[in-house]
């Protein structure tokens, strides 16, 4: 048994089927309970004791480094490493090969994760990889174990829905390195490396592992997470607010008069609400964020510096940084078929809008529609499709 402290974190992706919530960041900068992704992943390597952080960056890798820095204020040490074409995930590892120790986790940057699903792969023998029983396999690589041994992994297979899932994470020794640099893909790497021989072990894990495939799943995640929150109420809250359940509110934040939060909510900080609106279970809103009287939202996720004017209504829906609403706009969800390559399922999902959007009063955003970033909506509008990124609609 080795116990280690260095992990290799893959975060160069862009997250092409979270479009346009990637159009400007990487997937794992996205936030879920006020938080990217990836600092859920940093928590759970440093409450594991895993401090020796190698993080590969790519696409808006800057987005990464100006929130992490060098990681003092998150308990770890990181250095970053460029992947300047994310061509696979053994190609991103094999961007680290010279730093690797004798031994060392690879953890991917885009799943909530928590300490107790590392708890049993970090301290486990050479080579092992944390598997999850999950319904859809056909999104993942499926394992094939046989006496607690991987004999392989089946990537996205067709028509496999229930299965032990690779959840990503894997320890290694250095004895992995060749592999990873003749390979473009982690799990074709790892294939080869037991087809010659080497062991590596099937670890079950127990404890968070999540992912956001599209916006819908993004929306499902907040609302797990937001459900373990400590209450928290800071800032100003004015007399006749009614509150119940948890909810967090963030400091220089102000809840007006008349306002009605039902927990899980989050509100983060310098945010004003009301007077009269409504904040509905699953609600995460960022920092800056104001939503006039009358507002409603319901399990939706609203980023940074987002304005939202009087009789508005948001519901399902995933809103951006630097996004801007007129009065009486409403966002609300309806059933959508969501495809991916190897599968098609039913979601319901609101509007899906992407940084520095501008909208006008009375417009209607339909379910399912997802608006490009630095978009202009003129007033009284109803945009029944999707719509690219800076188009101005009058």
């Amino acid at each position: 048994m080795e116990s280690i402290t260095q992990a290799v974190v893959l975060a160069a992706g862009r997250g092409e089927r979270l479009y346009p919530l990637t159009a400007k960041r990487p997937k794992v900068m996205l936030c879920v309970a006020n938080k990217p992704i990836l600092e859920y992943v940093i928590d759970a390597l440093s409450s594991s004791g895993i401090i020796d952080l190698i993080i590969i960056v790519g696409y808006y890798s800057e987005k990464v480094q100006e929130y992490f820095g060098s990681g003092a204020n998150f308990g770890v040490n990181i250095r970053y490493l460029k992947q300047d074409s994310q061509l696979g995930t053994s190609h991103a590892l094999s961007v680290a090969s010279e730093l690797l120790e004798d031994h060392f986790l690879v953890v991917p940057a885009d799943n909530i994760i928590d300490a107790d699903i590392l708890s049993n792969i970090h301290t486990t023998s050479r080579n092992a990889a944390l598997l999850v029983s999950n319904t859809m396999g056909s999104q993942y690589g499926v394992a094939m174990v046989k006496n607690d041994c991987v004999l392989g992994i089946l990537e996205k297979p067709e028509g496999v829905e229930t299965g032990l899932v690779s959840t990503g994470i894997y320890k290694f020794s250095n004895e992995i390195i060749p592999y990873v640099l003749d390979e473009l893909d982690l799990p074709t790497a790892i294939n080869r490396f037991i087809n010659d021989g080497f062991e590596v072990t099937a670890v079950r894990g127990h404890g968070i592992w999540s992912d956001a495939i599209d916006a819908s799943d993004l929306i499902h995640v907040n609302a797990e997470v937001s459900t373990k929150i400590e209450p928290r109420l800071a800032g100003t809250i004015e007399d006749g607010v009614y509150i119940t359940g948890n909810v967090s509110i963030g400091i220089n934040s102000i809840i007006r008069s008349g306002c009605y939060l039902v927990g899980p909510v989050i509100v983060g900080d310098g945010c004003e609400i009301g007077p009269n609106s409504v904040l509905m279970p699953y609600s995460s809103l960022g920092h800056q964020v104001t939503v006039e009287a009358f507002g409603l939202i319901k399990n939706s996720i609203i980023g940074n510096s987002v304005h939202i004017k009087s009789h508005s209504s948001v519901i399902d829906s995933v809103i951006l940084h630097g996004c801007s609403f007129g009065s009486f706009f409403h966002a609300s969800a309806g059933p959508n078929i969501y495809n991916s390559e190897s599968s098609e399922r039913n979601v319901n999902l609101g509007a899906v809008v992407g940084e520095s959007v501008r909208v006008g009063s009375h417009v209607t955003i339909e379910a399912g529609c997802h608006i490009g970033p630095d978009t202009r909506i003129g007033s009284n509008n109803i945009v029944r499709n999707s719509v690219p990124a800076n188009t101005l609609i009058l």
